[in-house]
């Protein structure tokens, strides 16, 4: 299947990289129902993370709503007879069941792309130490080099033969960070000989404006939403996993809640979220990567690169 991979990241306690896979087939759907959200909260200027103050307030509302959708987004397999549900806040009308749930959702829709799953993917991955032990000539080459692992590590986690990825296109938000643009041998090194299902595509281009769909040159409009999208998975897994929450995001933050348990609890892999959610941490030891659960503190065999 052919996606397009949007990259964002967060520099608090080590450095995550954040990799969120649109299939081709779904963009349409996907756009839709971010678009939806901020229609309904009165919310047009750009998401992140990191600006949400208020829980009710427009950005707080919109994000919340953007944030509802991702297991939706992410969902792999249905289990039950319907799609899965979001539930959206504060409207007045709600059953005695949808009172009961674990949610803080009133409101029940139906995500439906001709009755079948979306099937987006995300994945996580963190240097634990911000790059500091790493000798590299450049910071750009660090952030490169650790973003192939993870992709490399998450994709051959996520995909196999018969669920194949092609990536069409990438997006990174502004090169600026980098201070240089990056280049398409730069991350295709060391990819192109590995597994079969995963593939970047000859055509392939990269995309590395900003992600402010306000400001002259930025990228697409629909490609901002993605982008500012993979801003607010990075940091609200971030924030759960190092247990940096606060109030005004809880709202955001209850929606991945259920997606990390079931990979804490080493349920992932019976759930509807299979195949579209990996996480990974890296630290370099005695002169190699060593690749941890961000969960636990079990490693994994020493990887020298």
């Amino acid at each position: 299947m052919d996606y397009d991979l949007y990259h964002d990241e967060s520099k608090v306690d080590g450095y995550w990289h954040g990799m969120l896979l649109i299939p081709n087939s779904a963009k349409k759907v996907i756009f839709t129902h971010l678009q939806e959200a901020r229609i309904r909260n009165s919310y047009m200027s750009p998401i992140h993370f990191a600006d949400v103050k208020k829980k009710d307030s427009p950005i707080g509302r919109c994000a919340t709503d953007w944030a509802s959708l991702c297991p939706a987004f992410l969902m792999q397999k249905f289990k039950g007879r319907e799609p899965y549900r979001v539930l959206h806040r504060n409207k007045p009308e709600y059953s005695e069941s949808e009172r009961s749930a674990k949610t803080h959702y009133k409101k029940i829709f139906e995500i439906k792309s001709n009755n079948e799953i979306i099937g987006a993917k995300f994945l996580l991955f963190k240097e634990k130490d911000s790059f500091k032990k790493m000798y590299t000539s450049s910071y750009k080459k660090k952030v490169i080099s650790t973003l192939r692992m993870g992709m490399l590590g998450g994709i051959h986690y996520l995909a196999n033969t018969e669920n194949p990825v092609n990536i069409k296109s990438l997006h990174f938000d502004g090169w600026e960070h980098h201070g240089t643009h990056i280049t398409m041998s730069e991350i295709k090194k060391k990819i192109d000989k590995n597994r079969e299902y995963f593939s970047i595509d000859d055509a392939c281009a990269i995309f590395d404006n900003s992600s402010d769909h306000t400001k002259e040159g930025s990228q697409s409009y629909v490609d901002c939403q993605f982008l500012q999208l993979c801003d607010l998975l990075v940091s609200g897994f971030r924030s759960l996993i190092s247990k940096s929450n606060s109030a005004a995001k809880q709202n955001i933050l209850n929606s991945f809640e259920e997606i990390l348990k079931k990979w804490d609890d080493r349920r992932m892999r019976n759930s509807k979220w299979n195949g579209g959610f990996w996480m990974s941490e890296c630290h370099l030891e005695s002169g190699g990567w060593k690749f941890n659960d961000l969960r636990s503190s079990s490693h994994h065999p020493t990887l020298l690169i």
